[in-house]
């Protein structure tokens, strides 16, 4: 059961911040 406000499309993108990749890396600014 996923929260209202977490419609992720995928279980991996569901502890990445906006701005990262499905690959499970962080977009780190300045990178």
């Amino acid at each position: 059961m996923q929260p209202d406000w977490a419609p992720v499309p995928g279980p991996v993108e569901i502890n990445q911040p906006i701005g990262s990749t499905s690959s499970g890396q962080t977009a780190e600014p300045g990178s």
